[in-house]
């Protein structure tokens, strides 16, 4: 999924048709964007040290499309959930949301 260098081109698969973000990188098959969060079914959450673990998790859960790792309290509480579909998207400075493209 490559997105280009703005994310208000198409998605693919079950995401929303237009996400009002710019691109910050593409790591590991993500399409990542600081800033971040979204609403959508939910498939887990779980406790993440980085975006890279919170990107394992969602690569080893079936049916992910999506994650977003949030840092709430710089480091103490983090967490990854990951996603099967995509309503919508929010600005949150704590989170960052992780697009696979694979």
């Amino acid at each position: 999924l490559n997105l280009g260098p703005l994310a208000g081109n198409l998605f693919v698969g079950r995401l929303p048709a237009k996400l009002n973000a710019l691109l910050s990188r593409q790591e590991h098959g993500f399409d990542v964007y600081e800033g971040i969060a979204l609403a959508g079914d939910q498939i887990k959450m779980s406790a993440a040290d980085s975006p890279g673990g919170c990107q394992a998790i969602c690569r080893n859960t079936s049916g992910c499309i999506a994650a977003t790792y949030n840092d709430f309290f710089r480091g103490k509480n983090v967490a990854c959930s990951v996603y099967s579909d995509v309503r919508s998207t929010m600005k949150v400075p704590s989170s960052t949301l992780m697009v696979r493209g694979d």
